[in-house]
């Protein structure tokens, strides 16, 4: 493969690792193929693939993606698959090398000093056996090893050749696999199923395999906010829902779930937290970044509630130099099952446009959570009381309300978490 290869500062670097045979030039040339690479074709650009007992990928070989169709391309042409010699089995020695040469190879394109994304995509051939053998559970080392020589935080495990198992072997090939993950050391790594899509192909199976590390190409570290970004912020009292929330719209649009959710009575969520979406459904907003926030819930204390709302400004500060207006959309969540309403909310969506400077407060989105079909009476009278005493009088800038049923569909305000994040997009 002939390509001159040239490394970006804002490029997401995904080293794609693996042992003999386990089709990482392969998973590679999907991707190629799915994406129509303008440089793909019969004597243009591919990843040499393995013909009979010799192995193939002899050197480190780099392309980066250039989407000729489908959504996402300027995301997408961000993105640097890195092709690395296969994994021997029982080789101590050849996995360290590949480590070595890999980590060099990084520093010779992208310097040090340089912020870097990256990740690693480890490959296995699923129909191994046993999957259970000293040679697997010594390639699974490899990618811990080079997450640490690199020092990259995200580690996804790719499972191969599915077809070549049969019915009564896919059942315990999925629970070994399910293992694996937490087998690498990484501060995230999780497992990925590569099968023929229902156009009888593997290449969109693949491409959702480089969009689990999507999620973190704008992590928004301090001074990385963009002045077209558009912020959702997620507020309302403690045990509301907002971080189970924000992972739902995550889900939806293909992102792993980020924010931690509380198992006992106490609320997880001390600090304020965020998700970016680069990629995402929405068209008319495509080519701008989607800053889910999650926030401290509120506790009804004017004390703790406004040392909440500093700690909001706070990240808004550190994040954007306040220079130009930013889109800010305020997703409010109330506990319909409830039976009090404190005075937090209209304090705080008064208080938040001196909170975040130059923000552009668009909308104001009420969302009620933790409906019941045996509650819906009560919840709905509930409600009309919320909207007239309370909610009426907590935003001008408008606001509009949406009942969020878990698996239910009641009512003309019903609506999924996609469709409300949709709706509330319209206004932006």
């Amino acid at each position: 493969m002939a390509y001159y290869f040239e490394g970006k500062p804002r490029d997401l670097v995904l080293f794609v690792i693996g042992g003999e045979a386990a089709g990482k030039s392969t998973f590679i040339n999907r991707i190629l193929d799915e994406i129509r690479h303008p440089l793909v074709g019969d004597d243009g650009l591919r990843m040499e693939v393995r013909r009979g007992l010799a192995q193939c990928t002899q050197s480190i070989q780099a392309v980066r993606l250039a989407p000729t169709r489908g959504e996402h391309r300027s995301t997408l042409s961000r993105i640097v698959l890195v092709d690395v010699p296969c994994l021997e089995d029982n080789s101590f020695q050849q996995h360290d090398r590949i480590v070595r040469d890999a980590t060099e190879w990084l520093a010779s394109f992208y310097p040090p000093f340089v912020p870097r994304n990256l990740g690693i995509i480890y490959i296995q051939d699923i129909s191994m056996c046993p999957l259970d053998a000293p040679a697997i559970r010594l390639n699974l080392k490899a990618p811990a090893k080079l997450a640490k020589s690199i020092e990259c935080q995200r580690i996804l495990i790719v499972t191969t050749k599915w077809d070549k198992l049969r019915p009564d072997q896919v059942r315990p090939a999925e629970a070994v696999a399910l293992i694996w993950p937490k087998m690498v050391e990484a501060a995230y790594s999780n497992f990925h199923k590569i099968e023929e899509d229902e156009h009888g192909t593997e290449g969109s199976r693949a491409l959702e395999a480089v969009r689990h590390f999507t999620g973190d190409l704008d992590s928004l570290s301090p001074g990385n906010g963009l002045p077209d970004d558009i912020i959702i912020l997620i507020v309302g009292p403690i045990k509301a829902g907002k971080s189970t929330f924000a992972n739902a719209l995550l889900r939806h649009c293909d992102h792993p779930a980020q924010m931690k959710v509380a198992s006992t009575l106490s609320p997880t969520t001390n600090a304020v937290g965020s998700a970016t979406l680069s990629m995402h459904p929405f068209s008319h907003v495509q080519n701008r970044r989607i800053i889910l926030v999650d926030t401290p819930g509120f506790v009804g204390s004017e004390m703790e509630d406004n040392a909440t709302l500093r700690s909001i400004g706070t990240w808004y500060d550190t994040r954007y130099n306040g220079s130009q207006p930013i889109t800010c959309c305020v997703l409010y969540l109330h506990d319909i099952s409830q039976d009090r309403f404190t005075t937090t909310a209209e304090r705080a969506l008064k208080m938040l446009p001196r909170l975040i400077r130059n923000v552009s407060l668009k909308k104001v989105t009420i969302i009620s959570t933790k409906w019941d079909k045996s509650f819906q009476h009560e919840g709905y009278e509930r409600e009309a009381q919320l909207q007239t005493e309370y909610w009426s009088r907590i935003s001008t800038v408008g606001f509009s309300v949406h009942r969020l049923f878990q698996g239910l569909t009641s009512g003309a305000l019903s609506s999924n978490h996609r469709e409300i994040l949709r709706d509330v997009l319209k206004h932006v």
